[in-house]
C-alpha cells in the first residue's frame, strides 16, 4: 500500500496539481477579464451615451431658453410702440400722404416718429421698423436706404402674411425662405395700431435680421469636431435644414429632406413638437446622439447632436488599455502559477504521508507546519484531528454545562416575552385565524372594544365587525398579500356590535410552515379612531384654507387690474384737465374773471394732487410684490444721510437730529431707505412750526427702532387708523401729503416679518416703533436687527389723524384751499 501511495503521489503532483492549477488559474482571469471588460466596455459606452445626451439637452434648452428670452423682449417693446401716442397721432397723417412723401404734413409726421422710433436702433440684430396702413400698404420706412425701394407699395409675401396676422394680435413671421431686404433674412413682429377710438389704423412690423437670431445657437465651446447646433422648418412637403455654424456659406449652410424620410429624425420629432434626446440619424444619414426641442413662437425645430462614432471614441481607448492590461496579467500569472505549483507539491506529498499514517491508527503522527498559507492551515487541520478524539470526552462534559445554563437562559426569555405580550394585549387589539380565516383566538382588547364576546367571536371569521366600508378590491388584495406570505398592513373601518364604527391600524402577518405556506394569521391592530377625527378635521380646515387663498388670489389680481387701470387709464385724462386748465389760463386769462381763474387755479390743483395719489398708490402697490433683497444695512449711516438731505432741503429749518450710532440690519437698503425717509420726513414736517424742533431716531430695549419728534402729535384714540392708506389727520392747508407714507412703512415692515406701531400725545409729539423680524439680527452689536424687503422708492405723507377731523369726508376744492 505504501508503495503504491508512493507511485500515485509524483502523478498527482506533476499532472494533476500542477497542471490543473496553472490551467484552472489562466482560465479563471480569461473569463473574469472577458466578463469584466465587456462590462466595462458597456458601461463606458452608456456612460459616454448619457453624459453626452445631458450636455446635448442642456445646450438645447438654454439655446431656446436664451433666443425665448430675446422674443419676449422684442414682443414686450413692439407691444409697447403700438399704443405710443406719437403713433396713432402720425400714423393716420402718413398714410394719407404715403405717395407725396415731400408733402409738408407727412415731413413733419415722419420727423416725429423718427424721433421715437430711432430707439429701436439700440435693439440687438435691428434692420428696420414700418408702418403699414390699413390696406396693407407701406407709408413709413424708419431707414432711408430702404425707404425709396419700399414706400409705397403694398406688402407682399411673408410681408403680406406678417401683417395679416397682426391686424389682429401680436404676430411673428420668419422670412427665412426668401430674400426680402438684400442678402439679410429677416425676422417680422408685428402688432396692430389702433385709434384713439379703437379704429384699426395699420400694422407696425419691426424687421429683425434673422442672422442675429441664429446667432444663438452658432456659439458652441467643447461640442466637439462633429457637434452642431441646426435649426429646421418645414416647408410643405420638405423640411429645411440650416446649419448656423455654417453661416456665409450657401451652398452648404442650408439644405432639404422630404418631410416623410428616415432621414433627419430628430428634426421631425421637434417639428412635431416633442422634445427628447437619444441615438438617431440626421440628415445626412449618420448615426448621431442628439437632443431636439421645439422653437416656440417661430415654428423651428433645434436639434443639437454629435456623430456617433466621435460620442463613442473613448470607448476604444478603454478596449485598448484593457487588452494591454489583460496581456499583462496573463503573463504574469502564468509564471506565478509555475512557481506556485512548484511550491505548494512539497508540503502536500508530506501531508499525504502523514494521512495514511493517521488512516493506520497511528493517531500520535503529526504534520510538520512550515507556513502560515492555506497549506499550513491544512497541517494545522491533521493535526488538530487527533487532538479533537483525545478532548471529545472533555467537550461533551462541557456541553452538558452550557446546556443547563441554556434552559436557565430559555426561561428568562420565556419570562421576558410574557411580559411584552401581557403589555401587548392590554394596548393592542390581537387576534389569531386558522388558514381559512375563521377566528381562534382574540385577547380582551379584541372583546373589549368590538362589544362581542369571546365565545361571539371565536370560530367566525372578521366580517361580523365589517363595517361595508371598504370595496371587495380592499380586501382582495389583503388576501393576496398574505397568503404569499407578505406583512399586510392598512387602516380599516370596522363597526362594533353596537353599530358605532371605529378605525384600526392594522398589521396581518402569516405564520409560515416549512415549505414558506402560510398556517395560520397573526392580527394586531391599534385603536385609531380618535386620530382619524383629527385627520378628518384638518383635511376639512385644509380646504376652507385652500378656498381662502383661491379668494386671496382672485383679490390679488383684482387689485393688480385696478392698478393697472389706474396707471393707464385715469393718467390721461387727469393730464388732460390740467393742460385744458392751463392753456385756459394762458390764453384766456386777460378776458377770466378772477373768481373764474381761481377756480381754474383749484381744478389744475386738484388734478396735479390727483396725480401725486395715483403714483403714491402704485407705489404702495408695487412694495407688495417686487423681489426682496437681502444686505447688510447701516441704519444709523441711513437716518444720518436721509437727515442732511432734510436740512439742504429746507435750510431756514433748525432740527436737532439724534441718531444712535450702530444701528445695523439685514435687509432691503433700498426698502429700509423708504422707511426711513417716510418716517424722517413725517418728523420734519410735523415740526415745522416749531421755532428749534427735536428729532431722534434710535432703539429701544425690545429691539425696536423709533423715530420720535416733538411737533403735532395725535390723540392715541386714533393710533389704530394711522397706517391705513389715505387716512389724513390734518388737511394740506396744515400739513401737506397724501396720506399713504405710513402705509408703505407698515407693508414693508410686514414684509420683513416686523411690524409697526405708533404713540403719541397732541401737540407733544409722536413716536414711531417698527421691528424687521426675528431672523433679520447681525450678531456682534447688541442684537440689534432688522429684515428683509424689496426694492421701493422715496415717498413722504402724513398719516397722523387728529382729534379735531376724527373721520374727514372729502371735501370741496374751497375746503381743501382752507
Amino acid at each position: 500500500m505504501a508503495g503504491s501511495s508512493a507511485e500515485r503521489g509524483p502523478e498527482r503532483r506533476d499532472v494533476s496539481f500542477g497542471t490543473r492549477l496553472v490551467a484552472g488559474s489562466l482560465l479563471l482571469v480569461l473569463v473574469s477579464v472577458a466578463v469584466v471588460g465587456t462590462f466595462a466596455d458597456r458601461m463606458s459606452q452608456e456612460s459616454l451615451r448619457e453624459a453626452r445626451l445631458g450636455a446635448l439637452r442642456d445646450t438645447a434648452a438654454l439655446d431656446v431658453e436664451r433666443l425665448g428670452t430675446f422674443l419676449e423682449g422684442l414682443e414686450a417693446e413692439v407691444r409697447l410702440s403700438q399704443g405710443f401716442f406719437n403713433l396713432k397721432t402720425n400714423l393716420p397723417i402718413v398714410a394719407r400722404h404715403g405717395d407725396d412723401p415731400s408733402h409738408p404734413e407727412y415731413v413733419a409726421a415722419k420727423k416725429m416718429l423718427d424721433a421715437q422710433l430711432s430707439a429701436f436702433r439700440r435693439t440687438p440684430g435691428f434692420i428696420d421698423i414700418t408702418l403699414a396702413d390699413s390696406h396693407g400698404r407701406m407709408v413709413y420706412v424708419l431707414d432711408e436706404a430702404r425707404e425709396r425701394e419700399r414706400l409705397g407699395d403694398v406688402v407682399t409675401g411673408a410681408t403680406r402674411v406678417a401683417f395679416d396676422a397682426s391686424k389682429e394680435d401680436f404676430h411673428i413671421e420668419d422670412q427665412l425662405l426668401e430674400e426680402s431686404t438684400g442678402a439679410r433674412r429677416e425676422i417680422l413682429l408685428g402688432a396692430p395700431v389702433h385709434g384713439f377710438e379703437g379704429e384699426f389704423l395699420g400694422v407696425v412690423l419691426v424687421h429683425v435680421d434673422v442672422l442675429h437670431l441664429i446667432g444663438f445657437f452658432r456659439e458652441a465651446p467643447g461640442q466637439g469636431e462633429t457637434g452642431e447646433r441646426v435649426i429646421g422648418k418645414r416647408a410643405g412637403d420638405e423640411i429645411l435644414i440650416f446649419r448656423p455654424e455654417r453661416v456665409g456659406d450657401e451652398t452648404d449652410w442650408a439644405t432639404s429632406v422630404p418631410a416623410e424620410s428616415d432621414l433627419a429624425l430628430p428634426m421631425q420629432e421637434a417639428l412635431a413638437g416633442r422634445t427628447g434626446a437619444g441615438p438617431s440619424v440626421d440628415h445626412r444619414g449618420e448615426p448621431v446622439l442628439a437632443a431636439w426641442r421645439p422653437v416656440p413662437r417661430l415654428d423651428w425645430g433645434l436639434v443639437v447632436k454629435i456623430d456617433a462614432r466621435e460620442a463613442y471614441a473613448p470607448a476604444g481607448w478603454l478596449r485598448l488599455r484593457i487588452l494591454v492590461v489583460t496581456g499583462t496579467v496573463l503573463a504574469v500569472l502564468v509564471l506565478a502559477s509555475i512557481g506556485l505549483a512548484r511550491t505548494l507539491t512539497r508540503p502536500v506529498r508530506e501531508i499525504a504521508r502523514v494521512a495514511d499514517r493517521i488512516r493506520g491508527g497511528d493517531l500520535v503522527q503529526r504534520v510538520e507546519v512550515r507556513a502560515n498559507d492555506e497549506v499550513g492551515t491544512l497541517a494545522r487541520c491533521f493535526n488538530e484531528m487527533a487532538d479533537a478524539l483525545i478532548e471529545s470526552n472533555r467537550w461533551l462534559e462541557a456541553r452538558a454545562g452550557e446546556l443547563a445554563s441554556s434552559n436557565e437562559e430559555l426561561r428568562r426569555v420565556q419570562a421576558q416575552m410574557s411580559a411584552l405580550g401581557e403589555a401587548l394585549d392590554r394596548t393592542a387589539i390581537v387576534s389569531e385565524t386558522d388558514i381559512a380565516g375563521k377566528i381562534t383566538y382574540v385577547n380582551d382588547k379584541f372583546v373589549e372594544i368590538s362589544g362581542y364576546s369571546r365565545e361571539e367571536l371565536l370560530g367566525q371569521d372578521h366580517r361580523i365587525i365589517n363595517s361595508a366600508y371598504h370595496p371587495k378590491s380592499f380586501f382582495k388584495e389583503l388576501w393576496a398579500t398574505i397568503g404569499h406570505g407578505k406583512v399586510w398592513r392598512s387602516e380599516i373601518k370596522n363597526r362594533k356590535k353596537t353599530g358605532e364604527i371605529y378605525w384600526v391600524d392594522s398589521a396581518i402577518a402569516p405564520i409560515l410552515a416549512e415549505g414558506g405556506k402560510p398556517v395560520r394569521y397573526i392580527s394586531v391592530r391599534f385603536d385609531i379612531t380618535d386620530r382619524r377625527k383629527a385627520d378628518e378635521q384638518f383635511r376639512t380646515l385644509n380646504r376652507e384654507l385652500e378656498f381662502r387663498v383661491s379668494q386671496l388670489a382672485a383679490v390679488n389680481r383684482e387689485l393688480e387690474a385696478f392698478s393697472h387701470s389706474v396707471s393707464h387709464d385715469l393718467r390721461a385724462p387727469i393730464r388732460s384737465i390740467d393742460g385744458f386748465s392751463q392753456a385756459l389760463l394762458e390764453d384766456f386769462g386777460e378776458r377770466l374773471e378772477d373768481g373764474a381763474k381761481g377756480y381754474l387755479l383749484r381744478v389744475r390743483a386738484a388734478s396735479q394732487r390727483m396725480g401725486e395719489l395715483i403714483d403714491d398708490m402704485l407705489t404702495l402697490s408695487r412694495v407688495t410684490r417686487q423681489e426682496m433683497r437681502r444686505e447688510r444695512v447701516d441704519l444709523s449711516g441711513l437716518a444720518r444721510s436721509i437727515g442732511e438731505e432734510l436740512r439742504r432741503a429746507h435750510p431756514a429749518r433748525n432740527v436737532e437730529l439724534v441718531v444712535e450710532d450702530g444701528l445695523v440690519s439685514r435687509g432691503d437698503s433700498h426698502l429700509l431707505r423708504v422707511v426711513l425717509e417716510n418716517l424722517l420726513g413725517n418728523a420734519w414736517k410735523f415740526t415745522s412750526r416749531k421755532e428749534r424742533a427735536r428729532v431722534e431716531f434710535g432703539r429701544n430695549g425690545e429691539g425696536e427702532f423709533f423715530v420720535r419728534d416733538d411737533g403735532a402729535g395725535f390723540d392715541m384714540a386714533y393710533a389704530g387708523k394711522l397706517f391705513g392708506p389715505f387716512q389724513r389727520l390734518h388737511t394740506s392747508g396744515e400739513f401737506p401729503g397724501t396720506g399713504i407714507g405710513l402705509a408703505t412703512v407698515q407693508r414693508i415692515a410686514l414684509r420683513h416679518g416686523g411690524r409697526v406701531r405708533a404713540e403719541g400725545k397732541p401737540d407733544e409729539g409722536a413716536t414711531i416703533y417698527f421691528s424687521l423680524g426675528a431672523h433679520a439680527g447681525e450678531s456682534g452689536d447688541g442684537g440689534r436687527a432688522a429684515g428683509d424687503g424689496a426694492p421701493g422708492r422715496r415717498t413722504t405723507g402724513d398719516e397722523r389723524r387728529s382729534p379735531r377731523t376724527p373721520n374727514p369726508e372729502p371735501r370741496r376744492p374751497e375746503e381743501e384751499e382752507r
